[in-house]
This record gives C-alpha cells, sequence and structure tokens, in this order.
C-alpha cells in the first residue's frame, strides 16, 4: 500500500467520521437540552452487574472500542521525525477520541432507552431513524465511510507487523520486500473486502467505533506499497467470522493482547532498571508504566474470572504460535529441497507483485 497514498485517504475518510459524530452529539445534546430526553439518565445503574468479572469483560469491550492509539507505533518506520510527531499524534488523538466517543454515547441514550440501545443492531442507524427523520440516511452512509476508513488505517499499519517480522526471520522473506508501486489492486480489494466483513460486525456493537478515528497526519515520508503481506491478515479475518458474536471475539482478542502488552510493558521496567543509560529518545515518567502494568494485570486476572471458557481459547490461540516458533525460527534446519522450494517461491512472487528487498543504507 502506498504510504502517502493510505494517509489522504484516511484523512478524507477521518474528516467524513468526525463530521458525523459532531451531527450526532449536536443533535443529541440538543434533544437533552431543549427536548428534555433525560430519561434514560434516571437510575442509570439499576439492575447492573457487581461482578468483578463481569466489569473486566465489560472493560475489555471498552477499550476494543476506544483502541487505534498502539497502531501508531506500528508505522513509526515511516514518520518524519518519529521522536517529535509520534508523542505529539498520540497526546493529541486520544484525548480527541475520547470526548468525542464519550460525548457521542451520551447523545446516543438522549435517543433510545438502554434496552433500545442493548438490543440495536447498529447503534448509530437506530440514532438517526429516532431524531434525524427524512436526514436519517446520513447515519448508514456515515458508518459506511467509517468502515471503509478503518480499514484502511487497519491496512496501513496491520502489514508493518508482517513486514518487520518477515525482516527479522520470522515470517517467509518476501513478505519483507517492498513494491515501488501498487501493482496488485485486486489483491488489495480482495483484502479490503474481507476487512469490511469482519469490521461490519463490529459495527453493531456501537455504530461507529473510535479505533477507526485513526487521522493520517501528513509525517509520512517513505512510499512502498505493503498490499502483499496482507494476506494473513485476510485469512484471519475469514477465522474469525467463526465466532457466534462480537463480544466472543473480543474476548478472545483481548486476553492475548493484554497478555501481549503487560509482558511488553514488564520488559520496559526490565531494561529502566537494568540498563538505566540506554539512549531513550521517547522517555516517560516510571509511574505511568507502573499503573499501565497493573490495570494490564487487572484485566488478565479478571477477564478469567468473567470469561473462563472465551480465554482457554484465547490461551489456546496464544500458545498455538509456540511450536511454528519453534520449528519455523528456532529450530529452521529443513533438507534442502524445502529451502530450495523456499527460494523459487521467493522469486515466482517477486515477478508476480514486481517486488524488491529492502534497501540497506550503508553508513
Amino acid at each position: 500500500m502506498n504510504v502517502k497514498w493510505a494517509a489522504r485517504v484516511q484523512d478524507i475518510f477521518t474528516v467524513a467520521k468526525v463530521l458525523a459524530l459532531i451531527i450526532i452529539i449536536v443533535v443529541g445534546l440538543y434533544n437533552m437540552m431543549f427536548n428534555g430526553r433525560v430519561s434514560s439518565f434516571e437510575n442509570m445503574f439499576a439492575n447492573t452487574s457487581t461482578d468483578v468479572g463481569s466489569y473486566a469483560v465489560a472493560i475489555y469491550g471498552g477499550l476494543f472500542a476506544y483502541g487505534g492509539w498502539n497502531y501508531l507505533n506500528f508505522v513509526t518506520e515511516e514518520l518524519k521525525d518519529p521522536y517529535r510527531n509520534l508523542p505529539r499524534a498520540i497526546l493529541i488523538s486520544v484525548p480527541m477520541v475520547t470526548v468525542i466517543y464519550v460525548l457521542a454515547n451520551i447523545a446516543y441514550f438522549a435517543a433510545m432507552s438502554p434496552a433500545e440501545l442493548l438490543a440495536s443492531q447498529a447503534v448509530a442507524v437506530t440514532f438517526g431513524i429516532n431524531l434525524l427523520g427524512v436526514m436519517a440516511f446520513i447515519m448508514p452512509i456515515s458508518v459506511a465511510l467509517s468502515t471503509f476508513g478503518g480499514v484502511n488505517g487497519l491496512l496501513l499499519t496491520g502489514s508493518r507487523l508482517y513486514f518487520v517480522g518477515a525482516r527479522m526471520g520470522h515470517l517467509p522473506q518476501s513478505m519483507a520486500m517492498n513494491q515501488r508501486a501498487t501493482k496488485d489492486a485486486d489483491a488489495l480489494l480482495g483484502v479490503n473486502v474481507v476487512d469490511d466483513v469482519a469490521w461490519g460486525r463490529s459495527l453493531q456493537a456501537g455504530g461507529i467505533p473510535s479505533r477507526m478515528l485513526w487521522p493520517g497526519v501528513g509525517v509520512y515520508r517513505q512510499e512502498v506499497s505493503l498490499s502483499w503481506m496482507l494476506w494473513p491478515g485476510c485469512i484471519l479475518s475469514l477465522l474469525y467470522l467463526l465466532a457466534r458474536d462480537i463480544g466472543q471475539l473480543i474476548n478472545y482478542f483481548s486476553f492475548v493482547q493484554w497478555s501481549a502488552t503487560g509482558a511488553a510493558i514488564a520488559g520496559l521496567l526490565y531494561l529502566r532498571y537494568s540498563q538505566p543509560d540506554l539512549p531513550r529518545p521517547v522517555k516517560v515518567n516510571i509511574a505511568l508504566p507502573i499503573i499501565f502494568l497493573i490495570a494490564s494485570i487487572f484485566l488478565v486476572i479478571m477477564g478469567v474470572v468473567g470469561a473462563p471458557w472465551d480465554t482457554a481459547i484465547g490461551i489456546g490461540i496464544f500458545l498455538s504460535g509456540i511450536p511454528v516458533y519453534l520449528l519455523f525460527v528456532w529450530w529452521n534446519k529443513f533438507p534442502s529441497s524445502v529451502t530450495s522450494a523456499q527460494n523459487s517461491s521467493t522469486i515466482w512472487l517477486q515477478k508476480l507483485f514486481v517486488m524488491v528487498s529492502e534497501e540497506k543504507k550503508v553508513l
């Protein structure tokens, strides 16, 4: 995927979905203040669970909706002056998304009761039907635009995981190659369609997820196509569809995510203690990672209590990567016939997708 074009597309669709959210906020707050639609806020916590495990599972859903900030780290190599622009992007986008999404959720309750909200298949669409009248068609269009923008951002950031993993020898060599021009539009379109299906299911949970508010701010430097690295995500998206609902899928994903995140933060704290003199261009107060680690541990442990079966499946998914790593990365002693076949397939894919190896800078 051409990084500059991906950023431009992201800018356009980010503006579109922010405008849609502003419409929701303005209309909802207007009805609350001038039409007295505040009944949904009376006895808000009636009949709610007091189980700590249920809170953890609920937090999983909230963190999924507010997610997206962590994807900025995936494209650090594409940023101009990353040590300056990465913290700036996080400090601007996270508070902005939080404020917009909280206000949007408040506005939703001006249009429907908690029971109606839970029963809705697409909250933003239900909001439009209840409050926008003849202009209700705006919401389905906005959801579609939001889906496309979200997929665009995921294609850009997700491909970097495969790219770097292949560069480190954890994935096939062909996935660490670049395309100087996007010549595989059909393949890229196919991945978009599959990811649209997966993200379409998430839209049922809340209309326009804030994780899709991932603005491209024009600070990218490389111009390469990474769409070839997206086929593993395509396969995973098809497997995601086997889940019975979005909540179950979030539980699988969240346990693995917060286990890995907690381990990464623990590693950060260990390095801060064991190697205090290492150069750290981006550095935060030590209290922040400590609090973050405690929160990650809470989410992992309480997630087990709140959804033990889903957690067990998540653990199985997590552990399934160990034999693959041991066989293909750690051991990696295959017969010459297998190595020859790998090399032949790499050359064939290079010709098919017009790919070249990454240029190495000579210092």
